[in-house]
């Protein structure tokens, strides 16, 4: 298991350092010692060993989640740590970029990083609808899609943006013209998704649900 979990972190650490392209399986092997035989033992393919990258990235995301507090404090915790993470460990979110970049050619990877976003994006609309349950946010119109509203802003902006990710505040929802935006500002500039007016209803209720 110590082996499997070396080759795991290597890969990663050759992700974030050379991209998706320049990862080569021969280089994963010689960063923990090993030859190319053994790394293909425990990961016969290279999507396996994706696939465990991104068990271990998502080991990483859930250390923002806190099991303990009122739905409204493990909400706020959760942001607290996506920013912390972002300031620690900017490699987590150029992986995470990479990956999904990759996905856009290549339909393996790209049914990863979905798996990835969907199980967050259903973490995030539970702690959304408890919190508004408890009284600590006014109530998402549709939570699930401002689950994945956020988790698609968060993803865009921090993703391979280390400098302006160590530097990050909150998200925002703001209105501007005839649109409704959602933006995660940082010092290095902000990254906004822009909706129709027909979505107001949701961003009326998703701006009060500010985490500072």
């Amino acid at each position: 298991m110590e082996r499997q979990e070396a080759l795991v972190q290597a890969a990663y650490e050759l992700l974030a350092e050379r991209g998706f392209e320049g990862l080569r399986t021969r280089d994963v092997a010689a960063k923990v010692g090993v030859n190319v035989a053994t790394l293909h033992y425990y990961y016969p393919t290279k999507e396996k060993l994706i696939r465990g990258v991104v068990g271990y990235a998502m080991g990483r995301f859930r250390t923002t989640l806190q099991p303990a507090g009122s739905p409204g404090e493990q909400l706020r915790a959760h942001f607290a740590g996506i920013r912390r993470l972002a300031r620690t460990d900017p490699d987590l979110f150029v992986v995470m970029g990479e990956l999904a970049m990759r996905g856009r050619r290549d339909r393996a990877i790209a049914a990863i990083v979905r798996d990835v976003d969907v199980a967050w994006e259903k973490t995030l609309a539970a702690l959304l609808r408890h919190a508004a349950k408890e009284g600590a946010i006014a109530k998402p119109a549709k939570p699930d899609e401002l689950a994945g509203l956020i988790v698609a802003t968060l993803k865009r902006t921090e993703s391979g943006r280390p400098s302006a990710a160590r530097a990050g505040t909150p998200y925002r929802v703001a209105a501007s013209g005839s649109n409704r935006a959602v933006k995660w500002r940082s010092c290095g500039g902000s990254s906004t998704i822009r909706y129709p007016r027909s979505s107001d209803a949701l961003f009326a209720t998703a701006s009060t649900t500010s985490i500072t």
